[in-house]
């Protein structure tokens, strides 16, 4: 009898400095009978308090009956304690979260309730956290991509209960990149979590808004009656997004391209819906970027052809279908040849032709133009090395180069190779490059141009007037040439305007020391304008189109 009371002393020695709260209660009245250490510090009621406490009192969720159900099974011989997730609430009011432990002992009389609880409030927190990180952007606060995809099918069910349509808007900034590179992450993350808040303000409670990429956002919105109101909101959302940001001193302007798909006429599933907004913001992008416009199946068309046309592209070195054809230009003094702009084509056994507008920029877009862009440096200097020992004369090659090519320095070695494979001299090498690559903030461009210049390679503005001309650039940059787009060119012969704009262009050059090539040429009027204000170059049908390389030595010996 003394060992049996010695171990019940020392089981409610440990039960009572348990880190749990332990509630023993008649289970009748559900009144405590018996608490342990842990419920006085967790409660803060006294053990005298407790006495009058009853569990309903403690656990706030229930009332006696639904008590009372809980206990249920165990008054019908499951002797299973039955686990409960809920709250309890303190003397003073305020509650936490718990999981209990609840055991009927029918062996006492009266029969008693032993109630093993459990403070869960740090692995509801956890929780909330996981379920915050899975659903939400940590650095906008808008929902993300797993929850938008997730939210979007309840939406569509609901849509087709009640009969309405659904919008789906995909936003894209507009040369984010440049932020980025020019002005630091730090910056680039200021800009989105601006961009989030302009677009929240715009929104109804029932519309919903996410951060699905790097800068990219969906805004999905519901209870459309008709598509043309998500064109509203499009249209709102690039308006605002117009206005410049202003951070640490810099005034920054980011534009934004929105693609628009709506259900169920755009497709009946959350991939569908995603995709087809996608094509709709590349068309934004596509046709001039700081617009939005509808999904169409004409863009699931031409998606799906790039897709084929891809498939083929990134095998075409490989397979010996790239070559590379010649357009003489032509010294506007003497009518002699001066040299030829290389330009690429590609003739797909499957596919045919392909016009270098389209496979170009999806070469860009896969990430292979580097690949492409030493083929073609290779290829010309080679050849241009060839009609120099034919004709004993110095010509020039042009080569027009991608602005991805100078993202790093590896156009220098692939330009140094090029000239030690092929003998080919650097001064006699000329670079056409765009006025894209001149507007981008990063001073990495700039280093190269001026490593290239240093080799002694000709370096051109290609399509000068086509893009944001500035002469800022013309003067900070080491170009040699301009050349004047062939759109200003063709329209000599009717519009004055152009006239103007042509001889404004030449001046500008020619001040600069800049040699002047007029790209386009075809009749001879043209000719005769260009001649009679000191172009240099001429380049054009009028004297011959893009020709093999064949063609192009014969021309030379004649």
């Amino acid at each position: 009898e003394e060992e049996k009371n010695t171990i019940n002393n020392r089981l409610g020695r440990i039960l009572n400095d348990s880190t749990t709260n332990i509630y023993v209660a008649d289970a009748e009245t559900l009144r405590c009978l018996q608490v342990n250490q842990g419920a006085v510090d967790s409660l803060g009621y006294s053990r005298e308090e407790f006495e009058q406490v009853s569990l309903l009192d403690i656990f706030s969720d229930f009332n006696k009956d639904s008590f009372q159900q809980l206990l249920l099974p165990m008054h019908n011989g499951n002797w299973r304690p039955v686990v409960h997730k809920g709250t309890n609430k303190r003397k003073d009011g305020s509650e936490f979260p718990v999981e209990a432990s609840i055991q009927l002992s029918t062996e006492d009389d009266p029969q008693i309730i032993v109630v093993n609880v459990q403070d869960i409030t740090d692995r509801v927190k956890w929780e909330e956290k996981l379920i915050y990180q899975a659903n939400y952007d940590q650095l906008t606060g808008l929902y993300n991509r797993h929850y938008i995809q997730s939210y979007m099918n309840l939406a569509f069910h609901r849509a087709e209960r009640y009969r309405k349509k659904v919008a789906l808007l995909y936003l894209d900034i507009d040369h984010f990149k440049d932020v980025n590179d020019s002005l630091g992450h730090d910056t680039g993350d200021l800009v989105l979590k601006e961009c989030a808040s302009r677009i929240s303000t715009l929104l109804r409670d029932s519309d919903t808004a996410a951060r699905t990429g790097g800068d990219e956002f969906t805004v999905f919105i519901e209870n459309l009656e008709e598509s043309q109101h998500a064109g509203m909101v499009a249209g709102r959302i690039v308006k605002l997004l117009q206005k410049p940001f202003h951070f640490k001193g810099h005034e920054i302007y980011a534009t934004v391209s929105v693609g628009v798909s709506i259900f169920p006429d755009d497709g009946f599933t959350s991939d569908e819906i995603m995709q087809c907004a996608d094509m709709a913001m590349y068309q934004a992008k596509k046709d001039g970027r700081n617009m939005y416009r509808y999904f169409s199946m004409e863009m699931r068309h031409i998606s799906e052809q790039q897709v084929q046309i891809s498939s083929h592209l990134r095998y075409a070195i490989g397979k010996n279908e790239l070559s590379l054809v010649y357009q003489p230009k032509i010294d506007a003094n003497n009518n002699r040849i001066v040299g030829a702009e290389a330009l690429l084509r590609w003739k797909n056994c499957e596919l045919g032709d392909i016009p270098p507008d389209v496979f170009i920029p999806l070469a860009e877009n896969l990430g292979i133009i580097q690949e492409f862009g030493d083929w073609v440096l290779e290829k010309a200097c080679k050849e241009a090395k060839m009609w120099e020992e034919i004709s004993n004369r110095k010509l020039t090659v042009s080569v027009n180069v991608s602005p991805q090519q100078f993202r790093t320095e590896s156009i220098l070695k692939s330009v140094d190779l090029a000239i030690a494979k092929s003998g080919f001299s650097f001064e006699q090498l000329e670079l056409e490059i765009t006025e894209t690559l001149l507007l981008q903030d990063s001073d990495i461009p700039l280093s190269i141009l001026n490593k290239l210049h240093e080799r002694g390679i000709i370096l051109a503005l290609d399509d000068f007037g086509t893009g944001y001309s500035s002469l800022n650039y013309l003067r900070r940059f080491p170009l040699q040439v301009l050349k004047i787009d062939r759109s200003f060119i063709k329209d000599l012969d009717y519009e004055d305007s152009h006239k103007v704009l042509v001889d404004t262009i030449i001046a500008m050059a020619h001040s600069l020391k800049l040699e002047v090539v007029a790209e386009g040429v075809e009749t001879k009027n043209q000719l005769d304008y260009l001649r009679a204000r000191d172009v240099d170059i001429i380049q054009g049908y009028y004297y011959s189109p893009p020709i093999p390389a064949d063609k192009f030595r014969s021309l030379l010996t004649i």
